[in-house]
């Protein structure tokens, strides 16, 4: 059989096979899984309001509604989605459980809204959204737990060397445009923003236009990963403390600029650059010359897990 030539990196080097993802490897296609492959913790997706932007606030809205009635402020959250996260917009939502329906009706301003939220969802073509027209003071879709979480964009863009991971407390809500997972070990958020992680992504995930779709059956859930040790957590867990410290000295800065890689601070990317050193050496002792070796040892790894047997 003819050997083929592969060029990564401007560098080009025969292979015995080139496979869908345009890597040496056997033809081996990366199937959907409900749940992990790999030993990780579950992932959901956030909040969806179904509400026409009626139960999403500004800081113009918030403050509006407080102006009026102190009593709004146990109903009123921290809100964050895609763009939120991404462009440090601050947003707020009506977070407002059944058995304070009524205490919320009684503020005229969120009564305004939730009216607004019914008419919308009756006239949805969508029957699940019309279903919830007589619950307009919730969200549709609620996947919520009372818990700390991290999470990532469902989208982002292709230019960036990482993906953007968020922390976030209990109060907060996230909204489904975000990825997310609920009290997780701090350092999966290392993990997740690893150069090795954003190969994988970069090759199986899908994409929109230019940008990057994360997806937690094709992508997060066959994602191969190590058990890792108590020394492997330590280490990645002080180096996950060490990138959010770094991150809160540009708080002046959104996370659109930091992860952009025109305008990316070095002290930032030196951190994310010991964290790849670090991922890279958990996986291979020599480590890895380029993305097309991470991607044979994340396919081999995929390979021996679910086929129970070596690629090479």
């Amino acid at each position: 059989e003819n050997e083929k030539v592969l060029v990564i990196d401007e560098q080009a080097y025969n292979v015995k096979n080139i496979n869908p993802y345009l890597i040496s490897a056997p033809n081996i296609i990366i199937k959907k899984s409900r749940h992990p492959v790999f030993t990780l913790p579950k992932m959901t997706v956030g909040d969806m309001p179904r509400d026409d932007g009626n139960l999403l606030l500004n800081l113009e809205e918030k403050n509006k509604i407080l102006s009026n009635s102190q009593k709004a402020e146990k109903f009123i959250k921290p809100f964050v989605g895609g763009d939120e996260f991404i462009d440090s917009k601050k947003r707020w939502c009506l977070w407002i459980n059944e058995a304070d329906t009524n205490d919320a009706k009684a503020i005229p301003d969120i009564k305004k809204r939730l009216d607004k939220v019914k008419i919308y969802r009756l006239n949805s073509k969508n029957t699940t959204t019309k279903k919830f027209a007589d619950k307009s003071y919730r969200f549709v879709e609620i996947r919520k737990q009372e818990k700390d979480c991290i999470f990532l964009p469902k989208t982002s863009s292709s230019i960036r060397d990482y993906i953007p991971v968020g922390y976030g407390d209990k109060e907060l809500i996230l909204s489904d445009a975000l990825k997310v997972i609920y009290s997780p070990p701090i350092y999966f958020i290392a993990i997740l923003s690893s150069r090795i992680h954003n190969v994988w992504i970069k090759n199986i995930g899908g994409q929109l236009r230019t940008d990057i779709r994360y997806s937690t059956e094709i992508v997060y859930n066959n994602f191969p990963i190590f058990d890792l040790n108590e020394n492997n957590k330590k280490e990645l867990t002080d180096l996950t403390y060490k990138l959010l410290d770094c991150r809160d000295k540009f708080f002046d800065k959104t996370i659109a600029f930091l992860y952009n890689n025109k305008s990316m601070p070095n002290s930032l990317r030196k951190i994310h650059q010991e964290i790849d050193d670090c991922i890279d050496k958990m996986y291979s002792k020599k480590g890895f010359l380029n993305d097309g070796e991470r991607l044979a040892m994340l396919f081999n790894m995929y390979s021996q897990k679910t086929l129970n047997k070596e690629l090479f």
